[in-house]
């Protein structure tokens, strides 16, 4: 791939969007999961289902039409598709839901908390 092409398709290729999944992903990894709002915890798990395309208007649209991240996260398949997702955009979204069940279901089995340093 010559390196304009790669520019092209990475989030470096405008300027105003330079380091941008960067840093969603360094404020995810330093603040958590309440470090950002849902549309920018969207965005993060988007990224991965679709990487060389600017997800933040399909995040914000998401959350407007699903009114929040368990909304978007928990709607059927049949809903997503119709917002235009591919299948492997709603599977990825799915597959959070099926871990945040299968989390839930652990923790209420072993007591734990969910929350970070608690048990």
């Amino acid at each position: 791939m010559t390196q304009s092409l790669a520019a092209a398709t990475s989030d470096e290729a405008e300027p105003g969007h330079i380091g941008h999944r960067q840093r969603q992903r360094d404020r995810f990894m330093t603040g958590g999961a309440y470090a950002l709002p849902d549309y920018e915890l969207l965005e993060l798990l988007l990224f991965a289902a679709i990487p060389r395309k600017d997800v933040k208007p399909l995040a914000k649209q998401l959350i407007r039409r699903f009114k929040d991240f368990a909304g978007v996260i928990s709607a059927s398949p049949a809903a997503l598709g119709a917002e235009d997702l591919s299948d492997n955009s709603i599977a990825t979204l799915k597959l959070v839901q099926a871990g945040a069940l299968r989390l839930g279901g652990s923790m209420y089995s072993t007591g734990r908390s969910c929350r970070p340093g608690r048990r």
